[in-house]
């Protein structure tokens, strides 16, 4: 078995993720929305960093969270009146 540095086995692990996540694969559908990101360990987070996932992965906000917003910012715009 040939010896890898640790760094070059983990970006070839990291790209061929990067690849399947937004290109897909044979089980795997391409994503017509493809952008991916993520923090390299170490970096700080908070529970409410994640708060962008309450309406799930695909950028798609639900009628029912859409009215609460527009009722929400109706009403806060007539409290500033």
């Amino acid at each position: 078995m040939a010896l890898v540095e640790p760094s070059v086995m983990l970006n070839t692990i990291m790209g061929k993720l990067y690849n399947i996540l937004t290109n897909g694969d044979d089980t795997v559908p391409k994503s017509e929305d493809n952008f991916f990101s993520w923090a390299t360990p170490g970096i700080p987070i908070e529970p409410g960093d994640f708060e962008f996932l309450s309406q799930g992965l695909t950028g798609v906000v639900k009628k029912a969270k859409l009215d609460e917003i527009r009722g929400a910012t109706r009403t806060q715009l007539i409290r500033r009146k």
